[in-house]
């Protein structure tokens, strides 16, 4: 059996940000994205790039 646990929450696989369920650390990577700085749990975090005006899905 594996445990998984992961760093973020993924609530749709059309959304362009996930959420983190701990404080992520400056530089930490989150879907092939490092952070730019550091992250607290409950905050959402783009794993894409999100134009100006575009909608963040989530």
């Amino acid at each position: 059996m594996t445990t998984e646990n992961p760093l973020t929450i993924r609530l749709n696989a059309a959304d362009n940000v996930v959420v983190a369920r701990v404080d992520l650390l400056r530089a930490t990577e989150v879907e092939g994205v490092a952070c730019a700085e550091t992250i607290p749990a409950g905050h959402k975090v783009a794993v894409e790039p999100i134009a100006a005006g575009a909608a963040v899905r989530i």
